[in-house]
């Protein structure tokens, strides 16, 4: 990989950032040669089309449509349908941005587009969600490629900023959020599946934070923010789905359905039920005979 570091500086210590424009006329096969950097790269294209390749990916860029390209990531670019283009890029440290030293919480807006990261490439095409909101604000940013550094910084870090932030809301959040719900159920499996197959037993919420090797207090919260339930909630809705099953199909007691349910209560078995179901056990299991006949 170190054979494919740029050479060229793009940042100095006064201005940690850099603009570019390439204008290939006529169409060529390599568009830009095979590199990297340590800086975050936007490549925009302002006319024509492009194929990037990033890493093991390729993205077709057409006008108006842009990639962020995380640090350290190699890349290139080729010709599209043989099509000439003109290219617009903008490279930053990723300290520019943000000063994560000093406000560590703005770690994770910044940590996957570093080396260290996840190195998450954001494409952002015509057919993305907001495209227009993204075009005016990186079409902004290159509109200061030509304006005296004094007298723009503090707006092309504006602009940046709400650039960074639109981009995290609309893709990343997704991201982390599919990503911790699937940490999550790998977490609770062993509890989950416990319930199911246990759940006419006695369970304690210790005795369930203890299949996740977490504390009591960190099982809930994780529990409640994976199922939308808390683990009391979660479990009286599923025994009350399973006595609904045994009201339906056996002439069962209800007192009898309502233990072999898990509830060692009558009377709360019949405040769950009505809670969760809307009518009594005796009202659902009458009306269920009625369906059938």
């Amino acid at each position: 990989m170190q054979k494919f570091l740029e050479n060229v500086p793009h940042t100095t210590k006064s201005r940690p950032y850099s603009f570019h424009t390439t204008v290939q006329a006529e169409a060529m096969e390599q568009l830009l040669y095979v590199h990297w950097h340590p800086e975050i790269e936007i490549i925009y294209v302002e006319s024509g089309a492009m194929e990037l390749h990033i890493e093991n990916n390729s993205y077709p860029l057409r006008q108006g449509e842009f990639v962020m390209i995380p640090a350290a990531r190699i890349h290139y670019g080729k010709s599209l349908d043989g099509s000439a283009c003109t290219f617009r890029a903008f490279l930053f440290s990723p300290n520019y941005l943000l000063n994560v030293q000093s406000f560590p919480y703005l770690k994770k807006y910044i940590s996957p587009f570093l080396s260290s990261g996840k190195g998450t490439t954001i494409y952002v095409s015509r057919g993305c969600e907001d495209y227009f909101g993204f075009e005016g604000l990186v079409t902004e940013l290159f509109s200061l490629e030509t304006v005296p550094p004094e007298s723009c910084e503090l707006k092309l870090h504006g602009v940046l900023l709400l650039l960074w932030q639109k981009l995290y809301n609309t893709f990343l959040v997704r991201e982390e959020e599919a990503y911790d719900k699937k940490a999550l159920k790998s977490q609770l499996s062993g509890a989950l599946d416990y319930i199911h197959a246990h759940y006419e037993e006695t369970l304690t919420l210790e005795f369930l934070a203890g299949f996740c090797n977490v504390s009591r207090e960190h099982f809930c919260r994780s529990f409640k923010s994976y199922t939308g339930l808390s683990p009391i909630k979660y479990i009286n809705r599923y025994r009350i789905m399973q006595s609904c099953l045994l009201l339906k199909g056996s002439d069962e007691k209800i007192a009898n359905i309502a233990i072999n349910s898990g509830f060692n209560n009558i009377s709360y078995y019949n405040r769950e039920f009505v809670a969760w179901m809307g009518i009594s056990p005796t009202k659902y299991r009458r009306e269920s005979i009625s369906e059938e006949m």
